[in-house]
C-alpha cells in the first residue's frame, strides 16, 4: 500500500512543473521528497537565437495551432540554380515570462539559413552515459535504477529541432540510433561522427550541411561540480545541388554560410522544496510540506559560445551582416562576454565584392517589465528584453526613400511582461498575476501548505508585449488580435491511479496561457475601389 501512496504523490504534484530528482527513505513513517532545481539533472537548451528558430519545430504553423504564419521578406541569395532566402519571421505562440529576446528581438528570429537545436534531457545522447549507451536489458537491473535515480544514467532521448529553407520540425533517436521524424517528413537526415555535423536532403535533391556548432554549459550557485559544455546547435554551413554539366562532368553549385563567435551569459534559476508523505495516516493523499517551508533560491546561470552568421557566399553576390554589442537585457560576464548582440545591418554586395546594392537597418528599443513581483534573480536585465521596432530597406547609393517595416506590440495599460524569473506564472510559463513567491500551486490536498501559487491562466496577463500591427512601406498594415487556447477538464476516472480532490482547473473550460490568432485583418487601398471581405469559420465539438 505504501507505494501505491507514494505514486499518487507523484503523478499529482507534476502539475507543479518542477523536476523530481529523487527521493529517500528515511524511516518506516515518512519519505522524504527533496524536489531540485533542473540542474541535479540538467535540461540544457541552446541559444536564445536558435531557440527562436527551434521553435517552429516545437509548435508548428497552422490552423491546427491556432498559429499564423507572420513573415517580413528581406531577400533572396541566389545562387545559379537555387537561392536562399533571407526573412524576419514572428513566432506567434505567445512571450514566456523567462524568454529571452533573440537577437533580431523579442519574438522574432531571422531567417537566414537554418539551425538544428536540441533540448538535452538529462545526459547528452552522445555522452559516455548518455541514451545511446542505455543498457537494452529487459528489466533493468537493480544497478540500472539507482544509476537513473542519481541521474548518472541517461533514461530519455535528447529533442532535435531544425528550421531551415521553409521546412521545420522535430526528431529523436530510437534505440537503435535510427532518426525518428516527429511527424514524418520527407526529408533525410544523417548524422556523422559524435554529432560532429548533420546533413539532411530535400526532396528536390539539395542537399543541406549544418557543421557550425554552438555549445552551452551551465552551472549552479553552491556546487562544486565543474560544468561540462553541450553541444546544443548546429548552424546551417552549406546549401549543395549536384548538377550534371553539358562536358559531361559531375560538379556541385553551393552557397556558404560563415560565422562569428561570441558568449553569451543568461541567468537561469531553480528552486529546492521538501515534502513528505505520511503512509499510516489513513489517507492516500496525505502529504506534508516542511514546517514554514519556502522555495530556498538556487542561483545558476547558463553560458552560450554563441553562433552569428556574418556573411553569405554565392556565384553572384555577397551578404554581410554586422551586429551591435551591450545589449541591455543581457549581463555582461567573464570570458570576455559582451552582453549579448543584436543585429543592426544587413548589406547585399555585387560580384566585385565591393558594389553595395542594397542594405537593410534595424531599429531596436526594450521592453520594460512592470508590477510589483520580484525575480528571483534580481538583476537589472531581467527588467528588460529586447524590442524591435522596424526595418528598413534602402538602396545601394542611398538615392531612394527607404521602405520601412514598422512594429507595435501590446504594451502599457497593464500588458507589460513581469521580470524574467518571476514567479508571475502559470503552468506553462505565460504571465498571470500571481501574487505568491514561489511556484507550487496552492492546492486543496496539501492542507499544510496553504500560501501556494495560482498557476491559472491569465487570458489578458498572458498577451503582454505580443505583436498587434505591421506596418507596410505601402502605407497598408495587418492587425493582430489574440485569445487563449482552451480545454475541456474531464475529471473522470481513467486508467491508472488519480488522486481523490486534485484538480487543475476547476472551471470545465479552463484556459491554456499560450494565444493564438482570434483576427486578423490587412488589405491597402492605394485607389478607389470597393473591397470584399470574405469571412471563413471553423468549429469543431469538443464534445464538452
Amino acid at each position: 500500500m505504501k507505494m501505491k501512496r507514494l505514486f499518487l504523490f507523484l503523478l499529482f504534484f507534476g502539475v507543479s512543473l518542477l523536476s523530481t530528482n529523487y527521493l529517500q527513505a528515511q524511516n518506516e513513517e515518512a519519505v522524504d521528497f527533496q524536489f531540485k532545481n533542473s540542474f541535479g539533472t540538467p535540461i540544457t537548451g541552446p541559444s536564445p537565437t536558435a531557440a527562436a528558430l527551434g521553435k517552429y519545430g516545437e509548435i508548428p504553423v497552422g490552423y491546427y495551432t491556432g498559429t499564423p504564419n507572420i513573415s517580413v521578406p528581406l531577400y533572396t541569395a541566389s545562387g545559379k540554380h537555387f537561392s536562399l532566402p533571407i526573412s524576419l519571421s514572428y513566432h506567434a505562440s505567445g512571450i514566456k515570462v523567462d524568454e529571452i529576446a533573440s537577437n533580431v528581438g523579442l519574438g522574432w528570429s531571422l531567417s537566414a539559413g537554418g539551425v538544428i537545436t536540441r533540448s538535452v534531457k538529462g545526459l547528452p545522447d552522445e555522452g559516455v552515459n548518455g541514451y545511446f549507451s542505455l543498457p537494452v536489458g529487459d528489466p533493468p537491473s537493480q544497478q540500472d535504477l539507482e544509476n537513473a535515480a542519481d541521474g548518472s544514467l541517461d533514461t530519455e532521448p535528447d529533442i532535435f529541432y531544425f528550421n531551415f529553407a521553409g521546412y521545420s520540425g522535430k526528431f529523436v533517436f530510437d534505440r537503435n540510433q535510427n532518426i525518428v521524424l516527429i511527424p514524418h517528413s520527407d526529408v533525410s537526415i544523417e548524422k556523422f561522427g559524435s554529432l560532429d555535423y548533420w546533413k539532411i536532403t530535400t526532396p528536390d535533391g539539395l542537399i543541406y550541411t549544418f557543421g557550425q556548432i554552438e555549445q552551452t554549459q551551465s552551472e549552479v550557485g553552491g556546487t562544486t561540480v565543474t560544468p561540462v559544455p553541450m553541444r546544443t546547435s548546429w548552424f546551417l554551413t552549406k546549401i549543395e545541388h549536384p548538377i550534371y554539366d553539358e562536358d559531361p562532368v559531375d560538379y556541385t553549385e553551393k552557397i556558404e554560410l560563415f560565422y562569428n563567435e561570441d558568449y553569451d551569459i543568461n541567468y537561469i534559476s531553480g528552486f529546492n522544496e521538501a515534502a513528505y508523505v505520511n503512509p499510516g495516516a489513513g489517507s492516500e493523499c496525505d502529504v506534508y510540506f516542511a514546517e514554514n517551508m519556502h522555495p530556498t533560491l538556487v542561483p545558476a546561470f547558463q553560458t552560450t559560445i554563441g553562433k552569428y552568421v556574418s556573411r553569405i557566399e554565392t556565384s553572384t553576390q555577397t551578404i554581410e551582416f554586422a551586429y551591435e554589442t551591450g545589449r541591455e537585457d543581457l549581463p555582461a560576464l567573464g570570458n570576455g562576454g559582451t552582453g549579448g548582440k543584436k543585429l543592426k545591418t544587413i548589406t547585399v554586395y555585387g560580384t566585385d565584392g565591393t558594389t553595395r546594392l542594397r542594405y537593410f537597418t534595424f531599429d531596436y528599443d526594450y521592453f520594460t517589465a512592470s508590477g510589483s513581483s520580484i525575480p528571483l534573480l534580481n538583476q537589472v536585465e531581467n527588467y528588460k528584453r529586447l524590442k524591435l521596432l522596424s526595418v528598413s530597406e534602402h538602396s545601394g547609393d542611398d538615392s531612394l526613400a527607404p521602405k520601412v517595416h514598422g512594429f507595435s506590440y501590446k504594451e502599457g495599460n497593464g500588458f507589460d511582461l513581469p521580470p524574467r524569473l518571476s514567479t508571475q506564472q502559470d503552468h506553462w510559463g505565460y504571465a498571470n498575476n500571481n501574487t505568491a513567491s514561489t511556484l507550487i500551486p496552492s492546492n486543496n490536498t496539501f492542507y499544510e501548505f496553504s500560501d501556494g501559487a495560482d498557476r491559472s491562466a491569465d487570458e489578458s496577463r498572458s498577451q503582454a508585449n505580443m505583436l498587434t500591427q505591421i506596418s507596410y512601406p505601402t502605407g497598408g498594415h495587418s492587425k493582430f488580435v489574440w485569445e487563449a487556447h482552451r480545454y475541456g477538464n474531464m475529471q473522470n476516472d481513467g486508467p491508472g491511479y488519480a488522486c481523490p480532490d486534485g484538480y487543475v482547473d476547476n472551471d470545465p473550460i479552463a484556459l491554456i496561457g499560450q494565444p493564438f490568432v482570434n483576427d486578423e485583418i490587412q488589405f491597402s487601398i492605394d485607389h478607389d475601389q470597393f473591397p470584399t471581405i470574405t469571412t471563413l469559420f471553423y468549429h469543431q465539438n469538443t464534445g464538452e
